[in-house]
């Protein structure tokens, strides 16, 4: 379960490819990026990246994409919570006024 810092970045790399590549909200999907998540829950590091990935998406994707990051959130945040829902509430505003 512990990666090294080359492991934790081809996770979040193979995650944001994941994320950035879904067309259309795609329940698979985003189910399997919401359990990706929820077997990192105990890597701080992991975790922080992860809602930085998701943050950053919300921010850069085309407009008329941006409700597929926001249901991966939504649904981390229902289905894992705990530090997901801490860190992802942490920064909700500003992703949306920056």
């Amino acid at each position: 379960k512990n990666m090294d810092g080359g492991g934790m970045d081809q996770f979040l790399r193979t995650y944001e490819m994941e994320l950035y590549s879904m067309q259309r909200p795609d329940k698979s999907v985003i189910n399997t990026l919401t359990m990706r998540a929820a077997d990192q829950i105990e890597n701080d590091a992991l975790s922080k990246g992860i809602v930085f990935t998701i943050e950053r998406c919300i921010q850069q994707i085309q407009p008329h994409k941006k409700l597929i990051p926001l249901y991966v959130m939504d649904s981390i945040i229902k289905n894992v919570g705990g530090l997901y829902t801490r860190l992802m509430m942490h920064n909700l505003a500003s992703i949306f006024s920056g």
